[in-house]
């Protein structure tokens, strides 16, 4: 099924790098398109990974492809662009680079519908991540869903990691939604942004579906 809907805008950032913020956004691109959701992505990232990778994913042959990516340049004049993106109908992801000085930010961040912030489960990228939040706040009115990621099998057994899960579940859930742990596993690293495997999305269905909730309630809004 092929939504028909209004412009929403779902930004997938945060300061800490290492995060598996663009791998994160490059999936649930894809994941949104097999839910029949009209996605397309812009790389406002400085390195224009996003955009790199599926240079290196097609290579020399022709393919098709589940969802356009396209370069944003975070610059003075992002509010004007900006206007224009908000007339396209369906989904737009924008994989934003982990900074805020750059000032065209806050009108990506102001324009946002649902903000998506990787962390990981240690003391400091939990703190910054809260620290990151409450900035974000101050500029956008933007659900904020907390996501995360590259959690191991033997991380509970490690007193850092459930003291800084703990901290996470007791600060994050003040400024947003907390939602479930993606694994870390082989699936997720090798994920590219042509397609996606069972295993790929059986390790981001439960973290990915609520946000598709979080969607499709701002869409009958």
């Amino acid at each position: 099924m092929i939504y028909s809907m209004k412009n929403l805008i779902v930004t997938f950032t945060n300061l800490k790098g290492g995060t598996g913020k663009t791998t994160l956004c490059s999936l649930f691109a894809t994941y949104c398109v097999e839910q029949g959701l009209p996605v397309v992505v812009l790389d406002a990232d400085t390195q224009l990974s996003l955009q790199k990778n599926r240079y290196d994913d097609l290579g020399s042959e022709k393919k098709e492809t589940p969802w356009k990516v396209f370069p944003f340049r975070v610059e003075d004049d992002a509010d004007k662009r900006l206007k224009s993106v908000r007339k396209i109908p369906g989904i737009v992801l924008v994989d934003c680079p982990g900074t805020v000085d750059k000032p065209g930010l806050k009108y990506i961040f102001g324009s946002a519908d649902i903000a998506v912030m990787p962390f990981r489960y240690d003391r400091m990228n939990v703190r910054e991540t809260e620290t990151f939040a409450g900035l974000f706040q101050k500029i956008s009115k933007a659900s904020i869903m907390f996501l995360p990621n590259l959690v191991t099998q033997y991380d509970d057994k490690r007193e850092a990691f459930r003291l800084a899960a703990g901290t996470a579940k007791e600060i994050l859930p003040k400024h947003g939604t907390l939602l479930p742990d993606i694994v870390d596993c082989v699936a997720v690293r090798d994920s590219n942004t042509i397609g996606m495997t069972y295993k790929q999305r059986f390790a981001v269905r439960n973290a990915f579906n609520e946000i598709i909730n979080e969607i499709k309630k701002l869409i009958k809004e």
